[in-house]
């Protein structure tokens, strides 16, 4: 299966990527548009990011077991996030490539969204690169219950939740968010 972009104003391809073996299922763009780069998800159960410069895959993520649905970048691009039907959140580093954290959602992922979180006051840091001194990262995730959550991705653990069990999450968003 290939993923395609498309020069829309001029009316044809300018790049194919062949790579994926079953149909795709979410595209997008790296949200930093000099680093020219193109993820994907397909039911091949992988996350591809494809170099838009070499017009070749990049990176290969294959951390899911079930259809992975959705994508979202962290505030600063560095970091990927993909969820899925196999009910877990994958967080990537995009420098190192590397799986940094899973969370278990015990749901089925259709949608994540990513917020931008003010970073608490910096304390005197105990080791460069400690954990510690990471930008918190939260993202909100929509799945088949009906809720919409939000996770801190640095700790794995649900920070807000809204809407009923099974039902639309209709008026959920505004509560979800604090307004």
């Amino acid at each position: 299966c290939s993923v395609m972009v498309f020069d829309v104003p001029k009316g044809h391809a300018t790049h194919v990527f062949r790579g994926h073996t079953a149909p795709v299922q979410c595209v997008c763009f790296h949200p930093q548009r000099s680093r020219l780069q193109l993820f994907s998800t397909s039911a091949d159960l992988t996350v591809r990011m494809w170099d838009l410069r070499t017009r070749q895959c990049a990176a290969t993520f294959d951390a899911h077991v079930g259809l992975p649905t959705c994508l979202a970048f962290s505030p600063d691009g560095g970091s990927l996030i993909s969820g899925g039907r196999d009910q877990l959140v994958h967080v990537y580093d995009l420098e190192t490539k590397a799986l940094t954290s899973s969370i278990a959602l015990l749901e089925a992922v259709e949608a994540v969204h990513v917020e931008a979180v003010d970073a608490p006051p910096k304390k005197a840091k105990k080791a460069a690169g400690h954990a510690a001194d990471a930008q918190p990262l939260h993202f909100v995730s929509a799945g088949s219950s009906g809720r919409l959550r939000r996770w801190d991705a640095r700790t794995g653990k649900a920070v807000r939740s809204a809407g009923a069990s099974g039902g639309a999450a209709d008026g959920a968003l505004p509560a979800l968010m604090g307004l």
